[in-house]
């Protein structure tokens, strides 16, 4: 996307015409404030106020971050030689830095997981014919009998099963879609539980109304999740994101394992574990940073409305 491109976005979001948009994001490329524009630079952006332009300021470096990391992810993947024209499509319509994340997660450079282990032992395959559900007609001691090899680690039909559940779990647990289905479900209906982390912490009771304590995401207000941090790294407080993980590991069971029989238990046995181990743990780290990245924007937002009236009424 052209910067000529990310104007007309702009313009398309906020609603404000073009050449607002233009003289506006000139302003603010020539390194004048927010405070300035609005007060002495009016006549340039017809009238925006101070959170027109703050919203303005603040969409447009998202968008051209959001372009540059496009740019980065499309060229990693070439390099690799993994972009196919799937995700080339699915690349140029991503809207989201967090999409453009999840479309890449599974080709980014990683340590060595369970998963990475269980493809060194030959167990691709195993796996690629549990998330087919297709066991060719064969027992479930027959499907996985070819796969044991006691030099590479696979002593017997058990290990086979069990590192071909975990490439099934990292695969599910990586898959863009399913990744964005879930942390909008959980930004919709989760809740953030806090509680004292032992009886003697917080004795001077700074943190008292933490020490257990609930509130939905979609109301926690930026004061308290700014004070529910530092209470966390301050070890007074644990932290936990609550939510309805039953609903959604069945929701994903029956999408990857909806027949009946050994491979379908396998694949759900493999859902359960993937989303508990890896899925649910990354979904509230993406949560809680996007929280913590709010209160903070908020907060430096207010300081600067309050240091900008200071100095105008000094």
């Amino acid at each position: 996307m052209t910067e000529q491109n990310i104007n007309v976005r702009l313009a398309r979001e906020l609603s404000f015409s073009a050449a607002q948009i233009e003289r506006t994001v000139a302003l603010l490329d020539e390194g004048n404030t927010i405070p300035f524009i609005t007060r002495y630079r009016k006549e340039v952006t017809d009238g925006l106020d101070e959170e027109q332009l703050r919203k303005l300021a603040e969409r447009l470096q998202y968008l051209r971050n959001l372009e540059a990391r496009r740019a980065e992810v499309q060229k990693a993947l070439e390099d690799g030689g993994h972009l196919t024209p799937d995700l080339a499509t699915q690349l140029a319509a991503a809207e989201t830095l967090q999409v453009i994340e999840d479309i890449y997660l599974p080709f980014r450079p990683k340590r060595r997981t369970r998963a990475q282990v269980a493809r060194e032992q030959g167990l691709q395959l195993l796996a690629d014919a549990l998330l087919a559900q297709n066991a060719g007609g064969k027992t479930r001691s027959a499907l996985a009998e070819a796969f044991v090899d006691p030099e590479k680690g696979v002593a017997d039909i058990e290990a086979a099963y069990a590192g071909a559940r975990d490439i099934v779990a990292e695969t599910i647990a990586e898959t863009a879609a399913v990744r964005q289905s879930v942390r909008e479900a959980v930004r919709r209906t989760g809740v953030v539980r806090v509680v004292r982390k032992d009886e003697t912490a917080d004795a001077e009771g700074k943190y008292r109304l933490y020490h257990e304590f609930g509130e939905a995401l979609t109301t926690l207000p930026p004061h308290r999740i700014l004070a529910i941090n530092r209470g966390e790294r301050e070890g007074v407080l644990k932290v936990a994101l609550e939510a309805n993980d039953d609903a959604f590991v069945a929701t994903l069971q029956r999408r990857y394992a909806g027949g009946h029989g050994f491979v379908a238990d396998e694949v759900r046995a493999a859902v359960a574990d993937g989303y508990k181990r890896l899925l649910a743990p990354a979904i509230e780290r993406d949560l809680r940073g996007d929280l913590t990245e709010r209160a903070e924007a908020h907060a430096l937002t207010i300081f600067a409305l309050r240091l900008f009236g200071n100095a105008a009424s000094a």
